[in-house]
């Protein structure tokens, strides 16, 4: 059970539950007991803030669909040693398949009660497109909102209430990939301006302004310190 607020949060066997490890919250276990436990930060899911608070009202089953890949995996990371070969750029890419996996069990779930179902698929639409074409040069708020056939006030209207807009999703998302591409081994003779050029940031020094920002290390620093 997990007590958060005003929210009670049953967890059975052969379920998964979330909650927000930034608020206080009350955990009991009753019984013998295994569990694993994902920690992530909010926004790493790119899931609607809307469908992410609906989905921490219920527990979510594991035993088919996505749901069952994510239990697959989750076991197969536990039986995983660690191994310092390992480059920090795969560690990373292997933590986003988790999230994919989490996403994905949560966008399937049916009985997960959302106001403005169409709102959110709308959303969930946007978000999907982004994800597929961030290596686009031309990607940016208008072509999205071509490509999804809406106007530019109607994607800015369907964004209200998240954290962030369009145009800082995309970028953040490449920061991302750029953050994955900089600490990978086979990517270590590639210099900083290269790995920012396929990302669709043409300045690099800009680049490595946002990099900062978001990281708190330069693109540099960072590959240096994780050598």
């Amino acid at each position: 059970m997990v007590r958060q607020g005003d929210n009670e949060l049953a967890i059975s066997p052969g379920q998964f539950g979330i909650y927000d490890t930034r608020r206080a919250y009350d955990l009991r276990l009753e019984g013998d007991w295994r569990c694993a436990v994902m920690v992530f930060p909010p926004d790493a899911l790119r899931l609607p803030h809307k469908l992410i608070h609906a989905a921490m009202q219920r527990p979510h089953d594991v035993g088919a669909g996505p749901g069952a890949v994510l239990e697959y995996f989750v076991q197969a990371a536990l039986r995983q040693t660690v191994d310092d070969s390992v480059d920090p750029g795969s560690a990373l890419r292997f933590a986003d398949a988790g999230l994919s996996l989490i996403g994905s069990a949560l966008t399937a779930d049916a009985h997960i009660d959302v106001s403005e179902p169409g709102e959110q698929a709308r959303k969930l639409a946007v978000l999907t497109y982004i994800g597929q074409h961030l290596l686009d040069p031309g990607l940016c708020h208008h072509s999205v909102a071509a490509a999804l056939t809406m106007s530019s006030r109607s994607l800015d209207r369907l964004f209200i209430g998240e954290k962030s807009t369009v145009t800082t999703t995309i970028r953040d998302m490449r920061l991302d990939g750029a953050r994955r591409d900089l600490l990978a081994s086979r990517a270590a003779r590639s210099t900083v301006g290269a790995v920012a050029g396929r990302w669709c940031f043409s300045d690099a020094a800009h680049f490595s302004r946002l990099y900062k920002s978001k990281f708190g290390i330069s693109p540099s620093a960072e590959r240096v310190a994780r050598g």
